[in-house]
């Protein structure tokens, strides 16, 4: 059951980041720390 709620958690957080990416409200960097992605996971967000 925990597994479950970490995906969703990480699925919801991911959404967030990528607004906020393609609004220019944070930078790549900041996404990386704030959301605990990987530079990697966030720059793919970004080409999305």
């Amino acid at each position: 059951m925990c597994k479950i709620f970490e995906d969703m958690q990480k699925e919801a957080m991911i959404k967030v980041a990528k607004r906020m990416i393609a609004d220019g409200v944070v930078s790549l960097e900041t996404a990386v720390e704030y959301f605990g992605l990987s530079l990697e996971e966030v720059e793919s967000l970004q080409k999305e």
